[in-house]
């Protein structure tokens, strides 16, 4: 399935194909929506639909998630990815960290609604530690989208540590990232950080995946650069990084739709 997928949107013939996920002309967001006061929350408000599927569909169509599976996301915000995810797992199959309690209640309240919540039973952590044992449960999956760009350079390694606590060995950790093939730029040494991002190096978050048992691989860049970590012998999370790795993003993800301050 992943080799179908990825020949679909690949680059044939030294041709760039049609982003079929493109919005039509027309399709412009409003920029006095009332859902800009807590999407912002989660950084472009203009792309927060779209990011949050794109988390969702890598996970399904490279990564095998499917809905028995438990999933721990790091950095949850206003749910952006949560909306998709905590309907399609399992009842209390869903775990989510974010130290700002404020954005899990918008996001509830205002995207995945108060019924489906109740329902679905996810479970949330108002935490900056990543103390994941909290949840005192074994996870398949760990996704993060834009949490490492505003980590600071000591905080990383304890991630994959603490993460590494509660996975198995066929477990995935899929996350973004932004790198830099030069000189790393970190904006506070000890602090977390807004805007700009900390640009790291490949070479900082393999040494940090190595030290605590991971392979990490690089996939690409999709809105920002993404990463799988996995054990040795993980076949799946190996499938899916090779396929991954084929797609021509630039020609199937949606049109970057700039807030005035974000970057690509």
């Amino acid at each position: 399935m992943f080799r179908q997928f990825a020949s679909l949107f690949a680059r044939k013939g030294g041709h760039h194909q049609r982003s079929v996920l493109q919005r039509a002309p027309d399709d412009k967001a409003a920029k006095d929506d009332p859902r800009r006061r807590w999407r912002m929350r989660a950084g472009n408000y203009l792309m927060y639909d779209t990011i949050g599927a794109t988390q969702f569909a890598i996970l399904i169509l490279f990564f095998g998630l499917r809905e028995r599976h438990k999933l721990l996301e790091i950095g949850t915000g206003p749910l952006r990815a949560a909306r998709f995810l905590i309907p399609y797992l399992d009842e209390a199959h869903y775990c989510g960290v974010e130290p700002n309690s404020e954005s899990v209640r918008l996001g509830i309240e205002f995207e995945l609604g108060s019924e489906m919540a109740k329902r679905m039973k996810p479970r949330f952590a108002s935490r900056d530690d990543f103390g994941f044992h909290e949840f005192r449960d074994q996870f398949d999956y760990v996704l993060s989208y834009s949490m490492f760009t505003h980590l600071p350079p000591p905080q990383i390694p304890i991630v994959f540590q603490n993460a590494a606590k509660c996975l198995h060995d066929d477990s995935i950790i899929l996350a973004t990232a932004a790198f830099t093939d030069g000189q790393e730029r970190i904006v506070d040494p000890r602090k977390w950080t807004g805007r700009p991002v900390n640009e790291y190096s490949v070479a900082r978050f393999e040494e940090a995946a190595r030290t605590a048992g991971f392979k990490l691989i690089r996939l690409g860049k999709i809105f920002q650069d993404w990463f799988v970590a996995f054990k040795d012998g993980n076949k799946v999370a190996l499938s899916g990084a090779e396929e991954m790795r084929k797609v021509a993003w630039r020609q199937v993800i949606p049109k970057w739709e700039d807030p005035g301050w974000a970057r690509k």
